[in-house]
């Protein structure tokens, strides 16, 4: 009996829009695909072969499909690739504000009070993005597509207009640098 099996699958997001998983057959013979997905590679040797699909465009794709028949005419099973989805644009952060709860003004800060950058974002941001406030790097939360972080200001931080840094980076791995706020705003710490 011919059968093929996939030896781990295509990472559920990914940026490379040409990529690659290995499948093991019990004998050699032709690959065939099906669905949305090909590769130049059409002849599987017996045991571990990688197959790169052709190029592919950004989207989700979920019908990518592969059998191998043997020489005598013998096919194996159809076995499907799994979901996953090409991303090669990096997110797009929106409505970036930064604001203190100063109770004088939402543009100044002393020791005690609280810094809140705030932003938005093209699509969902992985884990690993990250927030630079006064030399401190912050872990956004998320609601939705919306994020923030929130800093106490220390009596050891340094005076002046706050400058921050974020690494917006999504799931597929594209990321962005963002430093300056969309709607013009600025927190002064005095």
């Amino acid at each position: 009996v011919l059968t093929v099996a996939i030896g781990g699958d295509i990472a559920r997001y990914t940026n490379d829009n040409t990529s690659s998983y290995s499948i093991y057959t019990n004998e050699a013979g032709t690959i065939v695909y099906g669905g949305s997905c090909s590769s130049s590679l059409d002849q599987a040797q017996k045991d571990n072969n990688t197959v790169t699909f052709n190029e592919l465009s950004d989207g989700t794709y979920d019908n990518c499909t592969l059998m191998v028949s043997d020489a005598v005419g013998n096919t194996s099973n159809m076995i499907s690739v799994g979901t996953f989805t090409i991303d090669t644009v990096p997110p797009v952060l929106e409505q970036i504000s930064i604001q203190s709860d100063n109770i004088n003004s939402s543009s100044l800060a002393k020791t005690g009070d609280n810094l809140t950058l705030g932003f938005s974002s093209s699509e969902p941001l992985d884990n690993s993005s990250t927030v630079t406030l006064l030399g401190k790097t912050l872990t956004p939360t998320a609601q939705g597509n919306s994020y923030s972080v929130t800093y106490t200001i220390q009596d050891n931080d340094t005076e002046g207009v706050v400058a921050f840094t974020t690494i917006a980076k999504d799931l597929a791995g594209n990321q962005m640098l963002f430093t300056a706020t969309s709607d013009n705003s600025s927190v002064k710490f005095d």
